[in-house]
């Protein structure tokens, strides 16, 4: 093998692996840049302006898949508390629409954690649940507790 031959199989063997490192990294980094990351509040809780991307022409919901795992939660408790329905969908005791508050619950938790909202609002019902800390979804919705203790 000729010196040129032998110093060009060097180089491909040291520079190669790094140049596939820093492609992949780069990519990585592309990738990462690009996502809409949620904005927390002070209590830790994700507010669901990020989350809550289309309102689909059937009425379903959409999600961002960036919180896989808050979106995997509330769509099992919005199914569980109402099968995913809004209008006109009552409790026995009372409760409204999609997440099934009593109007007394929403505002008592609404005052706690600073939100506006209308109680029968399908949006600010997801927003005001997403707010809460997992202690009060713990104690106000049986179907969270049922989503805890399946998880």
């Amino acid at each position: 093998m000729t010196k040129i031959t032998k110093t060009i199989i060097t180089i491909a063997i040291i520079f190669l692996p790094c140049w596939i490192v820093a492609l992949v990294f780069i990519d990585h980094y592309n990738l990462l840049m690009n996502e809409p990351w949620p904005y927390v509040d002070v209590i830790g809780s994700v507010i669901s302006e990020e989350i809550i991307t289309v309102d689909e022409p059937n009425g379903d919901i959409a999600f961002s898949t960036l919180n896989a795992t808050i979106t995997e939660m509330l769509d099992w408790v919005i199914m569980c508390e109402s099968s995913g329905k809004h209008d006109n969908v009552w409790g026995s005791a009372g409760e409204y629409g999609i997440l099934q508050y009593k109007q007394d619950s929403f505002y008592w938790l609404a005052d706690k954690y600073n939100f506006i909202g209308d109680w029968k609002n399908k949006y600010d019902q997801i927003d005001l649940f997403l707010l809460t800390s997992e202690q009060d979804k713990y104690q106000h919705w049986t179907c969270f507790r049922n989503y805890q203790n399946n998880n």
